[in-house]
């Protein structure tokens, strides 16, 4: 006699969306106001001296984090104090 078999495929649903089981950070999101604030240019300024040893492409990863980490830190810093 033959086993019956059946045709379907499991499916692994996450419910826990907002719990620590789902703990990524939210992509960095670049802000056109920033621009238009008067320390911006020379926090670019900074981030253009910043250098590293390694390969192209390690140098390029590690100015990529050290300016996003510059935005973000600046932006709580100066931007958010001066909405007040």
């Amino acid at each position: 006699m033959e086993q019956n078999l059946s045709d379907h495929t499991p499916l692994l649903v996450n419910l826990f969306l907002n719990s620590e089981f789902n703990n990524k950070a939210p992509p960095f999101r670049f802000k056109n106001s920033w621009v238009m604030e008067e320390d911006y240019k020379s926090l670019m300024e900074n981030c253009l001296n910043f250098s590293c040893s390694g390969s192209k492409q390690f140098q390029f990863s590690s100015f990529l984090k050290f300016t996003k980490n510059n935005l973000k830190d600046w932006n709580k810093s100066n931007v958010l104090n001066n909405n007040k």
